[in-house]
């Protein structure tokens, strides 16, 4: 009875971990992505909706004691404009990551609009930014020492209204 249970705990076990495997996605440049991705890295990556080309896909490891390494994406849309994303590749960065242990920000500056959660080292933000071209809405989680960055490039065009009140209700929406 004890070799059976076993066997079948294992073999659910197998099956499961499969299962958790199968649905990450090994990015490659010059393909096209839609929905939420969740990458080789186990990051979830969400795109607005259309088809997105991965133009840049950069793996970066900064100098110093054990930071791990970092993963940066480009998907772009003709139609609508540019996605960035960075997150960890699969390690985890080490407490001396950020200076005197205060967790970065990348709303410093002019933010149009955004939000802001700060608790210890834990941080969530977004803000958005006129970029010539296009409205930039950027969001931010720092989490354990873990960085996730994700910016959407909205060409103004599509946007007929761009006043402070309509940008912080589409970013409180994206967000």
């Amino acid at each position: 009875m004890k070799k059976s249970l076993t066997k079948i705990l294992v073999s659910v076990v197998i099956l499961f971990s499969l299962t958790l495997s199968a649905n990450a996605l090994k990015l490659e440049k010059n393909n096209t992505y839609s929905g939420t991705i969740k990458d080789s890295n186990r990051n979830n990556i969400p795109l607005p909706p259309g088809e997105w080309l991965l133009t840049e896909k950069n793996i970066n490891k900064p100098k110093g004691r054990s930071l791990g390494s970092f993963v940066e994406y480009t998907f772009y849309n003709s139609d609508v404009g540019y996605v960035f994303y960075y997150g960890p590749k699969g390690t985890k960065g080490s407490a001396d990551m950020w200076v005197g242990r205060k967790t970065p920000s990348v709303c410093d500056g002019s933010p149009i609009a955004g939000k802001t959660k700060i608790r210890g080292i834990n941080n969530t933000e977004w803000c958005v930014f006129d970029d010539g071209e296009y409205i930039e809405f950027r969001n931010y989680t720092a989490q354990n020492f873990s960085s996730y960055y994700h910016a959407y490039y909205i060409d103004k065009i599509l946007l007929r209204d761009t006043s402070k009140s309509t940008i912080q209700s589409i970013g409180s929406q994206i967000f």
